[in-house]
């Protein structure tokens, strides 16, 4: 995927005064809308032997680099102008273009070389090129945008969105943690099916979907990239071998499936994977967002009309596409392709290549920017897509420090109150209290817990159903008329109405390791402590 798009780089040597003599480097044409030009691979070289320099004069900048908004002009006294013809109109045909600067006087030899690998589109035209890419952080320096050898398309997808979000709305240009967004969508994820024997997913396991990215990172925060770099599945592997757990791979045969909420959870709440240190600076997130699925010609237009209107939108298609030969950044559409959902972020589209249309699309296979012929869209089913209208922080108390494993003691009862997920009942559209998690027994004994948080997230109020063990059962399934009917132990599953009894803990406004409160039973008031 080597044919990037949108991308200048120059390589200055030096330049070299000769009385009034200056060269300006810009694009053909004057007065063109800078939002509107799109370059291609666009190289200049300029080579000199001469110990007096001058600078460049820079007016503007596109897509991080500044240029003169002018023509592409060499003014000396004995070179002329670069000229080149636009075929077809608005745009600039791949060539190649060498001018030599000679001084009469001081036979000083200079050059400049002009390549433009695809060409350079113009246009004042928004219904032919859109390009938001001057949304996206500068990754001149850096670029993490290589999801490397895990299912995480979604969480790639998603904190560019959010991070282009906060450059566009708030100016403020923010690396947003891929490891964190994917552990918590799938830790937090409740799916209370009886035939497995865990009610959440596993960061292990991949997929997500635009809905679902845009929903937990509206419920959720997400921490900066240095609290939580990304991890290869290999790196977790590691931590679940040092655990003595065997690979988390998922199987949709539960007869098949026989991993344990336990190892979920010893993955998902070790040091090495997700510090407390990321969830105590999980800040940022989604305030308001809009997910739509429509039939692919309803969403090439909305998608269009979002670009226009300066938004990024994040979108999932199936990989109907092969790749241009030589230019792996270009994808046709093929009915052969390797298939998947696959979850990327639109930052614009180009229909004055004459190969296009072509979507600008952020993957996240480290290509950066790929260009997606409209084909590939044309031949989807339907189109999934979310737009980030508004983003939120919250700074302090941060809700996710409340995530994770705590010892906790009360009346004479120990053991370990493990939280998963994190609501506030006031404003969650679910049922409230609701279920956050689990109360381990030092017994060994599990029960439901149940509950939300308030006061600024430092209060947990909590209901632990001690009069219902969370028990692993026989279930019997069947597979279709071809299969016999199985025995299979299966997780019994919390009832969804809340029950039991009651808890308030206190989480003071700096600490994050304790908190203390009561519980009621019987009438009577019992002290309560849980620290980790």
């Amino acid at each position: 995927m080597k044919n990037s798009f949108v991308f200048i780089l120059f390589y200055i040597v030096c330049f070299e005064s000769f009385g009034n003599d200056q060269i300006h480097l810009s694009f053909p044409r004057q007065g063109q809308d800078l939002t509107t030009v799109r370059i291609l691979n666009l190289q200049v070289q300029v080579h000199a032997i001469q110990r007096d320099t001058t600078k460049v004069t820079m007016t503007r900048k596109v897509n991080n680099i500044n240029v003169v908004v002018n023509e592409l002009v060499l003014d000396t006294r004995n070179a002329g102008r670069l000229s080149v013809n636009i075929t077809p109109p608005g745009y600039f045909c791949e060539d190649n273009y060498t001018i030599n600067l000679h001084d009469s006087q001081n036979s000083i030899f200079r050059s400049v070389s002009f390549k433009a690998g695809s060409g350079i589109c113009f246009s004042n035209d928004r219904n032919k090129f859109i390009n938001l890419e001057s949304n996206l952080i500068d990754l001149k320096y850096f670029d993490p945008s290589d999801q490397g050898d895990r299912d995480t398309c979604g969480a790639f997808a998603s904190a560019s969105a959010l991070e282009a979000a906060y450059k566009r709305l708030k100016g403020k240009e923010i690396l947003l943690s891929q490891n964190y967004i994917h552990h918590i969508i799938k830790s937090s994820w409740l799916t209370p099916s009886p035939l497995f024997l865990y009610e959440n997913q596993s960061s292990f396991f991949g997929g997500n979907s635009t809905k679902d990215a845009l929903n937990f990172l509206n419920r959720y925060r997400v921490p900066e990239l240095k609290h939580a770099p990304y991890q290869t599945q290999g790196a977790l592997s590691r931590i679940l071998s040092n655990l003595g757990i065997p690979n988390l791979v998922w199987n949709s045969n539960p007869q098949n499936n026989r991993i344990t909420q336990d190892q979920i959870d010893s993955l998902e709440y070790h040091e090495s994977h997700i510090s407390l240190d990321a969830r105590l600076n999980a800040f940022y997130g989604v305030g308001d967002y809009k997910v739509h699925e429509n039939s692919a010609s309803t969403s090439i237009s909305d998608i269009e009309n979002y670009l226009k209107s300066g938004k990024e939108v994040m979108f999932a298609i199936k990989l109907f596409w092969m790749e241009a030969l030589m230019q792996t950044k270009t994808k046709f559409y093929s009915p052969n392709g390797p298939g998947g959902q696959h979850l990327m972020l639109a930052v614009g589209y180009d229909k004055l290549d004459p190969l296009g249309p072509f979507m600008l699309v952020k993957n996240s296979w480290g290509d950066g920017i790929i260009r997606i012929h409209y084909e590939v869209l044309r031949n989807q089913n339907s189109i999934s897509y979310g737009v980030i209208e508004k983003v939120t922080e919250t700074f302090w108390p941060n809700p996710d420090r409340w995530i994770g494993k705590w010892e906790m003691k009360h009346d004479q009862w120990r053991g370990e109150l493990i939280i998963r997920r994190t609501f506030e009942p006031n404003i969650d559209q679910r049922q409230s209290p609701y279920r956050i998690g689990e109360y381990h027994h030092q017994n060994g004994k599990r029960y439901c817990a149940y509950g939300g948080f308030t006061n600024g997230s430092n209060t947990l109020l909590m209901k632990i159903d001690f009069e219902r063990e969370i028990q692993d059962r026989n279930y019997n399934i069947s597979y279709g008329p071809q299969f016999p009917s199985v025995d299979i132990i299966a997780k019994d599953v919390c009832p969804p109405t809340a029950s039991g009894q009651d808890f308030k803990i206190d989480m003071g406004l700096r600490i994050n390791n304790k908190g203390v409160g009561t519980t009621v039973w019987n009438n009577k008031t019992y002290p309560v402590e849980v620290w980790r």
